[in-house]
């Protein structure tokens, strides 16, 4: 399955890594209060250190780095463009709250 996924998978989110945070909100049905859950549930539990593995474009990261402060995250993506997009949003937090990989 995970060769599968590396040949078909990978190719459809690297064409799809510029516009998948528009393309996201338009096919997932409120996809912002989805997100803003998971922000209230990381503030509930006190979490302060965070792993995103499948990060995509980093959206979801950059609210939570907003939101919770004083939290960092690990991001971990398959996809090489979806990582790229993610460094380029996330550099402004700074590598001691941040590190996104590509696995």
């Amino acid at each position: 399955m995970a060769k599968q996924f590396g040949r078909y998978g990978s190719k459809y989110y690297r064409n799809l890594a510029s516009s998948y945070d528009t393309e996201v909100k338009r096919f997932v049905r409120g996809y912002d209060n989805q997100i803003n859950a998971i922000i209230h549930a990381l503030k509930a539990r006190g979490a302060k250190r965070i792993l995103d593995v499948g990060q995509g474009t980093g959206y979801i990261d950059e609210k939570i780095l907003r939101e919770i402060p004083g939290s960092k995250i690990v991001c971990i993506d398959l996809v090489p463009e979806m990582v790229e997009v993610a460094k380029a949003r996330l550099q402004g937090f700074g590598s001691n709250r941040v590190k996104v990989i590509q696995a």
